[in-house]
């Protein structure tokens, strides 16, 4: 699949420059992330969120659970991912969340009227406590920000989430429980928001992993 994903990204000249940016920069490395680990180490699992989850912001495929944007959106969106960061912030080594979310621009890198969504996952087992952030301004130009925990299994994160920093952060596990909860100030996905939030394809990835 990354093969196929990687050429459309060079050289399909029907695909806009959004979309060939959000494949180049990130989903053929995810599917590669996805096909080459070991399921255990969380990292596939990783991979298979944050494919989904760029492939909704591309779409404009919103939920009220994990992509909590419907009553945000005005007019057109416009995506990126990783980027853009300014300030003295070392994508590949910074550890800090707070510190992190500095680098992201209060105002929008979009044209005024058109909302924007970048997708930020440092992908180093340093980074404390996140394992992406969502950041979204809408048409008049205004931050918010989401951030996201992945867990493969059923396990809790020791941090608590940065409440002060994120509008809303979710704990997305594998081994979901029946029912939403609030751990450590975490909104824990729940199995059926998970299915919904995955779709038919990705579950079956999922399960057949």
């Amino acid at each position: 699949m990354h093969y196929v994903l990687d050429r459309i990204s060079r050289e399909c000249p029907y695909v806009d420059a959004q979309m060939r940016h959000c494949l180049s920069s990130g989903i053929v490395d995810l599917f590669r992330q996805f096909a080459g680990t070991k399921w255990e180490a969380g990292d596939a699992w990783e991979a298979l969120v944050l494919i989904v989850l760029i492939v909704r912001c591309l779409t404009a495929s919103f939920d009220d659970t994990v992509i909590p944007l419907r009553p945000f959106i005005t007019g057109s969106i416009q995506v990126q991912h990783n980027s853009p960061l300014h300030g003295n912030v070392d994508f590949f080594r910074e550890t800090n969340p707070v510190d992190f979310v500095d680098g992201i621009p209060l105002r929008s890198w979009a044209p005024l009227g058109t909302c924007a969504l970048s997708i930020y996952y440092p992908g180093h087992a340093r980074f404390e406590a996140y394992d992406v952030i969502l950041a979204f301004w809408d048409a008049d130009g205004s931050r918010l920000l989401y951030g996201y925990q992945l867990k493969e299994g059923s396990t809790i994160p020791a941090a608590f989430a940065f409440d002060k920093v994120f509008e809303k952060s979710f704990l997305i596990r594998g081994k979901a429980t029946e029912e939403r909860r609030s751990v450590r100030l975490w909104h824990s996905v729940s199995d059926t928001e998970l299915d919904n939030f995955f779709g038919v394809v990705a579950a079956v990835a999922a399960l057949t992993r």
